[in-house]
């Protein structure tokens, strides 16, 4: 069975985030293995500023019991990330791994308008990542 890597946001309340990416992945019957970039109170818009729990310590143990164990993956889905060292970290994973296939989803805001917590940096580092897509999927 191949593994796909999605690496988005864990959200509590709302309609996105991982939690849906799962279900889409599990009917392909495609093996996810999950990296939640956060862990949110509320998505991150329409809500106000949502409650984060960064997950950077968790996710970098996960990847190293992952290479421990020899896992290969089919690729990577990346959503919502928040943080620009998190990006950087997923920009790694990506070049180690030599993942086939690489779809990512720039979240970052909506209407014209940043989503919070988010800056120009994370924009400039949101595009440095899309240079590594096999596809882009805004939304």
């Amino acid at each position: 069975m191949k593994t796909l890597m999605i690496a988005e946001d864990l959200t509590a309340l709302g309609q996105i985030s991982l939690a849906n990416a799962l279900g889409v992945v599990q009917a392909q019957s495609v093996r996810p293995a999950m990296l939640p970039t956060a862990l949110l109170s509320t998505q991150s818009e329409g809500f106000g500023t949502p409650v984060a729990l960064s997950t950077e310590e968790w996710l970098e143990n996960a990847l190293a019991q992952w290479l421990d164990m020899g896992e290969e993956f089919a690729g990577i889905l990346i959503g919502y990330v928040g943080q620009t060292a998190l990006i950087d970290k997923l920009s790694v994973i990506i070049d180690h791994f030599s993942l086939p296939v690489t779809v990512i989803d720039p979240v970052m805001g909506d209407r014209g308008s940043l989503y919070p917590g988010l800056d120009e940096d994370y924009v400039v580092a949101v595009r440095q990542l899309c240079q590594k897509a096999t596809v882009i999927t805004p939304n």
